[in-house]
């Protein structure tokens, strides 16, 4: 019988099994079920496909959580979700749009209280300050406009995550009155310069912030 459940979440243009996985040395080694479910036993390990960010991507994960625990009778069970990413931002604005003051619906506001920890791996808690960053994002918003009628399922919404980038200190503040600061919280996070295209982008600035409580 498990006693709780990890919920995994992948980040924009994430694969609910592939951004979990490695293939070092050729053998496939799928962290959800090769280590993690064996170091926690007792926990039901999930992992969520979404189609990234936007209004009814939130929508659609939190009814197919609440639909997949309420079949699998698990409406009660206390949940860890752990993030990727944007992913992580997405959940942030699960447990606001699931809180007491903004849903009405009994099963959000169970599936919220439910919500006992976070694990983000590399979540942009602080948006995105840095100019070169930014650049990156419009000149590939350009390039997906010229070749999406050549593959348009392989280019990210560049200028979307852009706006989404800038509502993630208005994100943080409705996490922190929804609760949020109360949920033991654990990040991972790049500590060295990143190299993304010509410039060198550091992620020292994406430190834990204060909604955090580890």
């Amino acid at each position: 019988m498990f006693n709780y459940s990890i919920i995994a979440v992948h980040g924009e243009q994430g694969h609910w099994k592939y951004s979990w996985m490695s293939s070092a040395n050729n053998s496939p080694f799928f962290w959800l079920s090769d280590a993690l479910s064996i170091s926690f036993p007792q926990a039901r390990v999930v992992s969520c496909a979404h189609g990234g960010v936007g209004e009814d991507v939130l929508e659609n994960l939190l009814l197919d959580l609440i639909d997949d625990r309420s079949k699998n009778r698990r409406s009660q069970v206390p949940m860890v979700i752990i993030a990727h990413s944007l992913g992580g931002i997405l959940v942030k604005s699960l447990f606001i749009g699931s809180s007491p003051s903004r849903n009405s619906s009994p099963e959000a506001r169970l599936l919220h209280s439910n919500i006992k920890g976070l694990v983000f791996f590399g979540v942009p808690n602080q948006g995105v300050a840095d100019q070169a960053l930014r650049n990156w994002l419009r000149w590939g918003e350009t390039i997906r406009q010229i070749g999406r009628w050549v593959a348009p399922t392989t280019f990210s919404k560049f200028g979307n995550l852009i706006a989404f980038y800038d509502f993630i200190p208005s994100i943080n503040a409705d996490f922190i009155t929804s609760g949020g600061d109360q949920i033991p919280t654990v990040c991972f996070y790049e500590g060295r310069p990143t190299v993304i295209g010509f410039s060198s982008v550091s992620y020292e600035r994406y430190k834990v912030d204060s909604t955090n409580n580890q």
